[in-house]
């Protein structure tokens, strides 16, 4: 889940992340717009989105369902930050 923006999901696969094979298969055209996204097991996500809101916003997502284990990205847009 990524707080402040939605994004765009533009590739999805099982096994260990392939920038090729992520690109070869990515939706460019008319991807759809998410603000969370269920990521099996074992598996990717490749997603693309504009840090058009200023501010310090976090990514986060769950390693498992009803455990209290997560991870966390801090993503910073500096650009528009006084």
């Amino acid at each position: 889940h990524l707080h402040g923006h939605s994004y765009w999901v533009l590739a999805e696969g099982p096994g260990k992340w392939d920038p090729e094979v992520a690109n070869a298969t990515a939706n460019w055209v008319d991807p759809p717009m998410r603000d969370n996204a269920v990521v099996p097991n074992d598996s990717w996500l490749y997603v693309r989105f504009q840090a058009t809101n200023p501010g310090i916003w976090f990514m986060h997502w769950y390693v498992k369902l009803l455990s209290n284990d997560s991870i966390l990205l801090w993503i910073r847009n500096v650009n528009q930050l006084n």
